[in-house]
């Protein structure tokens, strides 16, 4: 009977004590080609600048920062919450050197091939 109980806690979920918060939003993001360059487009409104963070590696590049809750959810206390996008890129981007542009809500991402 208590191999059965031990058994029993071991198949139990673990669960954290402080688990992360859920996704709660994602950037919307538009992909497009325009010859000399591949261009990314991150919508991201409220989206302080200051806490962005870009990376580009092993073909892609993710975008991550803070989100205003109460500017854009209903939820009962104000903040921020983290936010990660991952966007997959062509093949034909050869550099890491690109244009980054920060206007009005968009950030634009120019990608030389």
């Amino acid at each position: 009977m208590e191999a059965t109980l031990a058994t029993a806690e071991l198949d139990a979920p673990v669960l954290p004590e402080n688990p992360p918060p859920p996704v709660l939003w994602e950037p919307v993001v538009s992909q497009y080609d325009d010859g000399a360059a591949h261009v990314v487009v991150f919508e991201l409104p409220g989206v302080p600048a200051h806490s962005l963070c870009i990376c580009q590696e092993d073909g892609s590049v993710t975008v991550s920062g803070l989100y205003p809750w109460k500017a854009r959810l209903t939820m009962p206390d104000e903040g921020y919450a983290r936010f990660s996008t991952r966007v997959q890129l062509p093949g034909d981007v050869k550099s890491k050197a690109g244009e980054t542009t920060l206007w009005r809500d968009l950030l634009i991402l120019r990608l030389p091939k």
